[in-house]
C-alpha cells in the first residue's frame, strides 16, 4: 500500500516539514506505527528485501552421502530424501563398558 512514491513523499513531508504529529498521521491513515517509522527513516520505499537463506533443520540427503557418528561408526545413505535411508558400513569401536554409559574419547 505504501510502495506508492507519491503517498510516501506526502507522508514524509507532512511529518518532517509541516510538523504534523506522528499520532495524527497514524489516526488519519490507519497504518501501523512501524510502517510510519520506516517511511520516516527511508527517503523512498525500500522495496522487498530477501533475507539470507538458512539451511533446513533436517536437510535432504543424497545417495552415497557419507556420515560418521559421535562414536566413530560410519554410515552411507542408500535412499535419498529426508531423513534418507542409511546403511552402517563400519560399526563404532566402543572400548568403554556399555553399562557405564560413557563415550570413549581419543
Amino acid at each position: 500500500m505504501y510502495a506508492d512514491m507519491e503517498a510516501w513523499t506526502r507522508i514524509r513531508r507532512r511529518v518532517l516539514v509541516e510538523g504534523v504529529s506522528r499520532r495524527q498521521v497514524l489516526r488519519e491513515t490507519g497504518m501501523h506505527w512501524r510502517t510510519l517509522r520506516k517511511i520516516l527513516e527511508h527517503s523512498e520505499p525500500p522495496g522487498y528485501r530477501m533475507g539470507q537463506r538458512r539451511p533446513a533443520a533436517s536437510g535432504s540427503h543424497g545417495i552415497k552421502q557419507f556420515w560418521r557418528d559421535a562414536l566413530g561408526g560410519e554410515w552411507r545413505c542408500t535412499g535419498a530424501g529426508t531423513p534418507g535411508t542409511w546403511l552402517q558400513i563400519r560399526p563404532a569401536a566402543v572400548t568403554a563398558d556399555p553399562s557405564s554409559g560413557t563415550i570413549p574419547t581419543d
